[in-house]
């Protein structure tokens, strides 16, 4: 018992801080940052570290042990807040972020391969997608707070929590088992995943559209911004709950259609925010129990599909908003979140395909 538990500490304190640390410079990126452009290469390098990390430690997840790389993750996401933490020049900074990016990569497909071979997998989902949003929401808190008393504050706090970790994770680990990663064999039977993780694109590809682009289209003030776009991750974390306290069957179509609901209702009302982040968060529970139920049938190893899977996810984070944004001569906001709910409507299909 005690190693489960040492197992869970381990996977939602380490979601909870990566994600926190994540999210804790995004407040003062113009403070750490020379230039619109040096704190756009900031922001947007974590994401290139996460996104060409994912794949890769999935299958290392498989070879090596999930816990195993768990740990290792939490001690570069340690590795990157020390590093932002001490030093100012913007060059390092965008070294450390990419850093950050590569652990938050390392560590989301052995977690979320643990997590789903659970018991009441379900429901371990839920709470590991509430973590993640809890954590989301606390670096945005915290880093625009402690900043007013010191400008990296939060910095500070979550590669403190990340050192803790590091130090309760040093006890030996037994995995719950071990696989010898057959790569050929894995991106064969990998095809059955193409529908889920194109759903996984557009999902939170055209969700990404709204985050993006609803600052530039609200005339709210930057106090009610900040909460609009907070109650995203508030809606996320609540639904995830949600998700595994109330029998739904088809709980990844009600979320994908929640989600194209929310979207479709941004255009006319803060409140779509909350609505679409309520889905997304009900739609990634689904597709993560989606997921593990083909891991069962096709035998694909399980640290690589949920690197695909993630893979997918910050793909359509990072290529939906800008290729969409090329229309933006063409089209108003409001017609860019009307055709991303349409879209995401869509996914449907793809979903019933799996």
């Amino acid at each position: 018992m005690w190693v489960l538990d040492r197992r869970l500490l381990l996977i939602y304190g380490g979601v909870f801080s990566i994600m926190g640390l994540s999210n804790s410079i995004v407040p003062v990126l113009d403070m750490l940052s020379e230039s619109v452009v040096m704190s756009s290469i900031l922001f947007s390098a974590y994401f290139g570290g996460a996104m060409v990390s994912l794949l890769p430690f999935g299958m290392l997840s498989d070879r090596h042990g999930y816990m195993r790389i768990i740990l290792f993750s939490i001690v570069l996401s340690f590795i990157s807040g020390v590093g932002i933490s001490f030093f100012d020049d913007p060059t390092i900074l965008v070294l450390m972020r990419i850093l950050e990016g590569i652990g938050c990569g390392a560590f989301f497909p052995p977690a979320l391969s643990l997590v789903s071979m659970l018991p009441r997998n379900r429901m371990r989902v839920g709470q590991f997608n509430f973590m993640t949003n809890f954590g989301l929401v606390m670096g945005m808190v915290a880093g625009g707070g402690l900043s007013l008393l010191v400008l990296k504050g939060s910095v500070y706090v979550f590669t403190f929590l990340l050192a803790i970790l590091c130090l309760a994770g040093v006890r030996k680990t037994d995995e719950p088992h071990k696989i010898s990663h057959n790569g050929g064999g894995d991106f064969e039977r990998a095809k059955t995943l193409t529908p889920i993780s194109l759903v996984c694109f557009v999902l939170f590809g055209f969700t990404g559209v709204v985050l993006a682009f609803y600052p530039f289209y609200t005339e709210l003030s930057k106090l009610y911004l900040g909460i609009a776009l907070g109650s995203v991750y508030l809606g996320a974390m609540l639904f995830s709950e949600v998700a595994w306290r109330v029998p739904i069957r088809n709980i990844t179509v009600v979320g994908i259609i929640t989600t194209a609901l929310g979207t479709f209702l941004s255009a006319y009302t803060p409140l779509g925010l909350f609505i679409m982040g309520g889905g997304s968060g009900l739609a990634f529970v689904g597709i993560v129990c989606d997921v593990s139920q083909l891991i069962d049938r096709s035998r694909i190893n399980r640290g690589f599909a949920m690197g695909i899977l993630n893979t997918a996810i910050y793909a359509g984070f990072s290529i939906v908003p800008p290729l969409l944004g090329l229309f933006s001569r063409i089209l108003s906001i409001s017609e860019m979140f009307i055709i991303s709910s349409i879209v995401i409507l869509l996914s449907v299909a793809l979903r019933r395909n799996t």
